[in-house]
């Protein structure tokens, strides 16, 4: 009698345990079906343990998962435990959940595999919240990049800028070099003509430095009568 008063007192010590468990504590036959249902459960799920208990476990399991769970029933018949498999079920209202699974096998006295245990945790919470922030390093990503971008096409941009004003000239100069200006017969005996000559060395008097004019008028001074008489 002591012995089993003892054996029912750990019993309850452990239904207790797993009902004030946070996760959603699951027991399951080899066949599949509901054997235990702890509150947590159905806080997760939506099911109370009436509800719940007797019923195949693909109560919870939406059409989708059906060929993953029969891969999972396999591996812990084998006796193959699972950690943290992160899966999708199904609440009583239809709502899709996430969860993180831990499967584990439940052996006999003898050592044989007579179900399982299975614990979800609800983990819509935190996937979402890493799927923002993936979405933010992204978004971040994405920015940098673009400012990159920005901010080389303008380099080159004042590359070319600065190009062009340092030489203003070099396309009209170009375009002289290779379409000279054409004089007619007359301009040309004009130019060479002592009077023409004269035309252009005031001309050039008119670009050389104010220091050097002074030397310069004189000679033009002397020369200038007798560039008018041969004229």
């Amino acid at each position: 009698m002591a012995e089993r008063r003892r054996l029912d007192e750990t019993r309850a010590r452990l239904a207790a345990i797993v009902d004030s468990s946070d996760d959603g504590i699951i027991g399951l036959d080899l066949d599949g079906c509901i054997t235990s249902w702890n509150q947590s459960a159905t806080r997760i799920f939506g099911f109370s343990a009436a509800e719940s208990v007797g019923k195949p476990i693909t109560l919870i399991i939406p059409p989708e998962g059906l060929a993953e769970e029969q891969e999972i029933v396999a591996r812990f018949q084998h006796g193959e435990a699972i950690r943290h498999f992160e899966t999708v079920r199904r609440r009583a209202d239809g709502e899709r959940i996430d969860i993180s699974l831990t499967i584990s096998p439940i052996r006999g006295s003898g050592g044989r595999i007579i179900g399982a245990s299975r614990i979800a945790r609800d983990i819509t919470g935190e996937k979402r919240a890493r799927q923002q922030r993936e979405e933010l390093l992204e978004a971040q990503r994405l920015a940098r990049e673009a400012a990159e971008a920005d901010s080389r096409a303008k380099d080159e941009f004042l590359a070319m800028l600065g190009h062009e004003l340092r030489n203003p000239l070099d396309a009209i100069l170009r375009r002289n070099e290779v379409e000279p200006v054409s004089r007619s017969p007359e301009q040309s005996r004009r130019e060479t003509s002592p009077r023409g000559a004269f035309e252009k060395a005031l001309a050039r008097r008119s670009r050389v430095p104010l220091r050097l004019r002074s030397g310069l008028r004189l000679t033009g001074m002397t020369n200038r009568g007798a560039l008018f008489k041969s004229s």
